[in-house]
């Protein structure tokens, strides 16, 4: 699989994640791993254009997920767009 192709499940991944399904933390937390997986592989790659902009908002959701009894849906929803923006305007 090439980078191109991995860029595309990557920015797949985001879109669908970013509908707004995750209203418990568990779910948000696996959306989260599988999109830093990507992230740092298309980052190894040289693949990922704007890396420190992913890896701004990706803090942030870590932020968010650190507490599970703090966490907010509609901030990781929020944090998912940041994200799907950037991906977007990056391609």
């Amino acid at each position: 699989m090439d980078h191109k192709q991995l860029g595309g499940i990557f920015l797949a991944m985001v879109e669908e994640s970013s509908k707004g399904q995750f209203t418990d933390p568990t779910g948000a937390e696996q959306a989260y791993m599988s999109i830093s997986n990507l992230a740092s592989q298309l980052y190894k790659l040289g693949a990922l254009k704007s890396g420190t902009k992913v890896n701004g908002v990706l803090a942030d959701m870590r932020k968010n997920l650190s507490n599970d009894e703090l966490y907010q849906a509609e901030v990781f929803s929020d944090q998912l767009n940041k994200l799907k923006n950037i991906l977007t305007v990056s391609k």
